[in-house]
Formats: structure tokens, C-alpha cells, sequence
């Protein structure tokens, strides 16, 4: 596996970026802003939030495969 990582980061200009994963295309900051909240008042789920990858953000990966690395909103506490 930590050859995979170092393989896929030697082709990645931002591969130290400590902030990597963490951002979301305008297309996305539209997309939660224009949103209807949750009918229960709650947070939204992971697929409400993130939705499918965008062209180009799936990591070349088929089906949405890439999805796997971008980070999920932790639980809310009970």
C-alpha cells in the first residue's frame, strides 16, 4: 500500500499540501448553499453533502472510484 501512496503522490504537484482534501469546488459550495435543509433539522449524510464526483475530480478511477479518498463529515456526538 505505501507503494501505491508514494507512486501516486510522485505525480502530484500538491502531494504536501496539508490542507489536501479538505477543499470543495465552487461547483459544490452552490450546490450546499442552495439546498433545502434536512427535513428533521439534522446534519445532511455524506451522499447529500458530497454527490457524485465532478469530471476530473474522480482521480481517473471508473465509476466514481476516487470517491474513496475524500473525506467524510465526522458523526454528529448522541
Amino acid at each position: 500500500m505505501a507503494d501505491l501512496v508514494a507512486d501516486r503522490a510522485a505525480g502530484d504537484p500538491t502531494a504536501d499540501d496539508p490542507l489536501r482534501g479538505l477543499y470543495i469546488s465552487p461547483d459544490t459550495v452552490r450546490r450546499l448553499l442552495d439546498a433545502a435543509p434536512p427535513e428533521d433539522g439534522g446534519p445532511l449524510s455524506p451522499g447529500e453533502v458530497d454527490g457524485p464526483l465532478p469530471p476530473g475530480e474522480d482521480g481517473g478511477q471508473p465509476d466514481g472510484a476516487g470517491a474513496a479518498s475524500r473525506p467524510v463529515p465526522p458523526e454528529p456526538a448522541p
